[in-house]
């Protein structure tokens, strides 16, 4: 195998015609934009479009926080009902099964009755039954 001989030659010393930082880095030369000169028109322009958006969403957040003491003071208060509602609730649970416990005394004491008061000899005479 042959070896290259690299005595007086570096390759590192070879200049590069195009270098990808031209690309990257701008060039510092050209006149920037500051205090000291105007913007072009479109920026001024684009500029007072943004600030008359942003002076309208601040109109707009500032109404919309009008909104939320009231919202509040709704809500607290649908609370208030909802626990009011559910108190009530309850209590008429309660009357509705003690209602229906009196309900089912009652049937059975209208059935006791009726076995009571029925009799034999209770038959209407139109069905051919004679008392004796």
């Amino acid at each position: 195998m042959a070896k290259r001989s690299t005595i007086g030659e570096n390759p590192l010393d070879a200049m590069r015609q195009e270098s990808h930082l031209d690309v990257v880095v701008p060039d510092l030369s050209a006149p920037r934009f500051g205090r000291s000169q105007p913007l072009p028109p479109e920026a001024t322009e684009r500029l007072d479009k943004l600030e008359s958006g942003l002076r309208a969403a601040t109109a707009e957040a500032a109404q919309l926080r009008g909104w939320i003491a009231p919202l509040k003071d709704e809500t607290t208060q649908a609370k208030a009902e909802v626990g009011q509602l559910r108190t009530e609730l309850g209590r008429l649970s309660g009357e509705m099964s003690r209602l229906a416990a009196d309900l089912a005394s009652l049937r059975a004491e209208l059935s006791q009755f009726k076995a009571a008061s029925q009799t034999p000899s209770d038959i209407p005479w139109w069905m051919g039954g004679r008392k004796k």
